[in-house]
């Protein structure tokens, strides 16, 4: 398995986001979770990304590919809730999913 990579928490890519229209601001939670948001007045939505410095690379040969099947696991729907219902939830208020 390779070793994950080492992502220091003090540094901040928030110097590549536009802040041309709101203050950018970056947390950490008490659990090490980094936190960047922007607000913006005149906006009435929210975006959101989640990104998680684990992936296939950290497998071992024996879970090879379970983080990608995982992956896409997310948006196939529930008991209660199809991979469809998903989304045209999200294309209802202009949004956008992807595994």
């Amino acid at each position: 398995m390779t070793p994950p990579i080492e992502l220091p928490l003090d540094v901040t890519r928030a110097h590549l986001l536009d802040d041309s229209e709101g203050d950018i601001s970056r947390s950490v939670t008490s659990s090490g979770t980094r936190i960047i948001t922007q607000q913006i007045p005149t906006t009435r939505s929210v975006a959101l990304g989640l990104w998680v410095p684990v992936g296939s690379r950290d497998e071992s040969a024996q879970h090879q590919g379970s983080t990608h099947f995982l992956e896409h696991l997310l948006f196939k729907g529930t008991k209660k809730r199809s991979a469809f219902d998903i989304a045209v939830a999200f294309d209802g208020v202009g949004g956008e999913s992807n595994a």
